[in-house]
C-alpha cells in the first residue's frame, strides 16, 4: 500500500480522538497491524473505523470488490459491534449465525462460529479478531481454522486486545503471525 498522508483518512463526520490517531493511520498505510491497547483507547470504535475506510477507499478495491469484514470476538462482545458500529459508521452489521445477511459491509460472530464461515471466505477482503489474545497458542483449534481462513485470500488483517501478554513471547508472536 502507499503511504497516506496523516489527513488523507478521515472519514466525514467521524471524529477521531487524539489517541485513536496513530493505530488508525498505521492500519490504513499498512492494511494490517497488532494493536495492543489498554482500556478506554476504543478499540471496536479503531477496528470499525478501519473496516469503514478500507471498504470505501481502499486502494486494493479492484482485487478486493466486496471488501466484506469478518469480526471475530468473543459472544460477550458481539452487542458492542452491532450496536456501536452503526452509531458511528454508514455500515450495515449482520450477526453470525443469527442473520446471516449476504449484503452486508462486517458480519460480526465469534470464534466457535469461524468454522461455518470457512467455505464462504472468498467473500472476505478483511479480517479483525476482537479480543485476539483468543489466538495466542498455535496449537488450537482456533488458530487453525483463523489460519486456513486467511490463507492468501484475506489481505486486510487486524488483531485487537486490551489484555496484555505476560505469560511468553510465543504468545505475541501467534497473533502477529495472523497479521503477517
Amino acid at each position: 500500500l502507499k503511504h497516506r498522508p496523516a489527513g488523507d483518512f478521515m472519514l466525514p463526520g467521524v471524529e477521531i480522538r487524539e489517541d485513536q490517531y496513530a493505530p488508525i493511520v498505521a492500519g490504513i498505510n499498512f492494511g494490517r497491524a497488532a494493536m495492543f491497547l489498554g482500556m478506554g483507547r476504543g478499540k471496536t470504535f479503531i477496528g470499525g473505523y478501519l473496516a469503514n475506510w478500507l471498504q470505501r477507499f481502499s486502494p486494493l478495491k479492484h482485487e478486493f470488490p466486496d471488501n466484506k469484514f469478518l469480526v471475530l470476538c468473543p459472544k460477550s462482545v458481539i452487542g458492542e459491534w452491532a450496536d456501536q458500529i452503526p452509531e458511528f459508521f454508514d455500515c450495515t452489521i449482520s450477526v453470525f449465525p443469527t442473520d446471516p445477511a449476504a449484503d452486508t459491509d462486517i458480519v460480526v460472530t465469534n470464534y466457535e462460529q469461524l468454522h461455518k464461515l470457512l467455505p464462504r471466505k472468498e467473500e472476505f477482503g478483511g479480517l479483525l479478531l476482537d479480543e485476539s489474545q483468543r489466538a495466542k497458542n498455535m496449537g488450537t483449534q482456533t488458530f487453525e481454522q483463523i489460519t486456513e481462513f486467511v490463507d492468501l485470500n484475506i489481505f486486510y488483517r487486524f488483531v485487537l486486545t486490551g489484555t496484555p501478554i505476560l505469560n511468553k513471547p510465543d504468545d505475541m508472536f501467534t497473533q502477529l503471525s495472523i497479521v503477517n
